[in-house]
């Protein structure tokens, strides 16, 4: 009945998730993307940090975070902003993860070796992604494939229990 939208930005995902629930909560630390997504749509919606979210415990029923993750680039924040969507979810969360087995990642990565690129990619591996959601306390129970082409996408949609 209840989902928390995490980070919601401007609100890409508001319509979708918020026609299929009832309560629906978007959430994100940009006071602007905030005011942008109310103007696309007129729903509830949370200034908060992912690490520290101004909620209690199983709050709602389930959280959604896409098109995150991969912007952080340390481990030690993921799992604390991961930890968090497991705390106040009392079903389920659904991530979405940039892994590191694609011909894209491994070409920045040589291109970092050769000085051609400022930072290497930080995207985990498959083992990595799952060490990730345990140390959080998340359970994946499914991994989906954003785009079906082994080794040209690097996206994929996670589900778990907290």
């Amino acid at each position: 009945e209840s989902i928390l939208d995490l980070p919601c930005g401007t609100g890409r995902f508001s319509s979708l998730l918020g026609d299929r629930h009832q309560v629906y909560l978007g959430a994100d630390f940009s006071l602007e993307m905030l005011r942008e997504a109310q103007v696309k749509l007129p729903r509830f919606f949370l200034a908060a940090d992912c690490a520290t979210l101004p909620m209690e415990d199983r709050s709602v029923d389930a959280c959604a975070c896409v098109r995150f993750l991969h912007l952080v680039r340390d481990p030690e924040i993921r799992i604390r902003f991961l930890s968090e969507l497991a705390r106040v979810s009392r079903l389920g969360v659904i991530v979405d993860y940039r892994h590191d087995r694609t011909f894209r990642i491994w070409g920045k990565r040589l291109r970092h070796r050769m000085g051609l690129l400022e930072l290497a990619p930080s995207n985990p591996s498959p083992g990595q992604i799952r060490s990730e959601l345990a140390a959080a306390g998340l359970k994946p129970h499914t991994f989906i494939k954003v785009h079906r082409a082994p080794f040209l996408s690097d996206k994929i949609l996670v589900v778990c229990t907290p």
